[in-house]
């Protein structure tokens, strides 16, 4: 059972919908930090969801989800949370995979004691297939160790930050999660996923495969931070070899597929490039 003061979940909102507006305000048993990144001219609409389980903050201009988390974070840590979730706002958010996904940390901390992250088998609302394919062998595990997760719907022990740190804000938004996840190994904790748990989730617009490498159909926006992050984490060397040489390899093939996939080309090879000459030039 969750109890109240164990428990937060924390969404960062852009720009949300009334329709995912109107699926967070029904969450009325679970404590909540809301923290929006939309730069609002007339005020928040969100301020009909103003109840005592809730603490919203508006940052009225997009500094990026890695800041939005680590302000949310904070006041975590200042109100006495044990656990934290991250959930996107387009996910689908219940009390009972909040529950299931407590439970399930408070069962792999009896067996493992550096637990850093656990998250849920992750469904794409679009293609309905699992969006991380491990080795089919572990899919009758109940847990699997992994080398990253996805923010969205991860739970992870309060005392977990101080020790591994805020995720890295200059990153803004892509690979947030995964970075965080490879420094939780600098420092020995582990990162799981359970196959107990669903979460349906978007990945991107649209997914294409060429053999072996999946290019994700994103906004035009998000791929100056997939190829500016990219160079930027390649000069890491906590960020392990195989990742570098996969990523380098899709995002050099990427060059020419991404905008022929996107429905604004022209803006798209922009950012790619943008992305490049930014990343190459960061120290």
């Amino acid at each position: 059972m969750v109890t109240l003061n164990s428990v937060v979940v924390i969404i960062v909102l852009y720009f949300p919908s009334e329709e995912q507006i109107a699926l967070i305000s029904r969450l009325e048993n679970i404590n909540l930090i809301l923290v929006d990144n939309t730069p609002y001219e007339k005020g928040s609409p969100i301020g009909k969801l103003f109840r005592s389980n809730i603490t919203y903050v508006s940052l009225n201009e997009n500094k990026g989800i890695a800041y939005a988390q680590n302000e949310a974070i904070k006041i975590a840590q200042n109100k006495g949370y044990h656990y934290i979730i991250f959930f996107d706002q387009d996910s689908k958010i219940d009390l009972k995979i909040i529950e299931a996904l407590y439970n399930e940390i408070i069962n792999l901390n009896k067996n493992f004691s550096n637990v850093g992250a656990l998250g849920p088998k992750i469904i794409d609302s679009y293609s309905q297939k699992t969006s991380k394919a491990y080795s089919s062998e572990l899919e009758n595990q109940k847990y699997i160790e992994v080398p990253t997760l996805i923010s969205s719907g991860t739970i992870v022990p309060i005392h977990v930050f101080k020790e591994v740190g805020m995720f890295d804000s200059s990153l803004f938004i892509d690979y947030v999660d995964h970075e965080w996840c490879w420094r939780c190994g600098v420092y020995g904790f582990l990162c799981f996923q359970t196959n107990q748990i669903r979460l349906n989730h978007p990945v991107g617009k649209r997914t294409i495969s060429f053999g072996a490498l999946r290019f994700i159909e994103s906004s035009p926006f998000r791929y100056f931070y997939q190829y500016r992050n990219y160079l930027i984490l390649l000069k890491r060397n906590y960020v392990p070899l195989n990742w570098k040489i996969k990523t380098g390899i899709k995002n050099i093939a990427g060059v020419l597929i991404y905008p022929s996939i996107s429905k604004n080309k022209v803006q798209s090879i922009k950012n790619i490039l943008k992305g490049i000459f930014s990343g190459l030039l960061k120290k």
